[in-house]
């Protein structure tokens, strides 16, 4: 019985150190990138709010999308619109693997600036 309650402990241990280094892992992988687009800012930001929600992501603040990425975790990526003198430019930053997913969202759907 001894045996079987240090193994289950054991067990825990490894488990909960498995989780945090995940959790630990996942966000702290943050790059920046940036795109232009031939469509008005305030259409390219209604874009990319239906990408980041694709990608299981809601608003937090202005500018700024909550996307999981383990089941337990989730991370912020900002997104800042900026109007050009064509189109509009985005300024991406966060989470390398959710912020590439949601900028190839947006390269699918909106036409670059040429």
């Amino acid at each position: 019985m001894k045996r079987f309650i240090g193994l289950l402990v054991a067990v825990v241990i490894c488990a909960v150190i498995t989780l945090l280094s995940l959790t630990i892992a996942t966000s702290a992988a943050t790059i920046g990138m940036e795109g232009s687009y031939d469509m008005p800012p305030a259409q390219t930001q209604q874009f990319l709010g239906a990408a980041a929600q694709k990608l299981g992501g809601k608003p937090a603040e202005p500018g700024s999308y909550t996307i999981p990425v383990l089941p337990w975790s989730t991370v912020t990526l900002k997104a800042t619109v900026t109007p050009q003198a064509e189109g509009s430019r985005v300024t991406f930053y966060g989470h390398a693997t959710k912020l590439k997913e949601l900028k190839q969202l947006l390269d699918k759907q909106l036409p670059p600036l040429k």
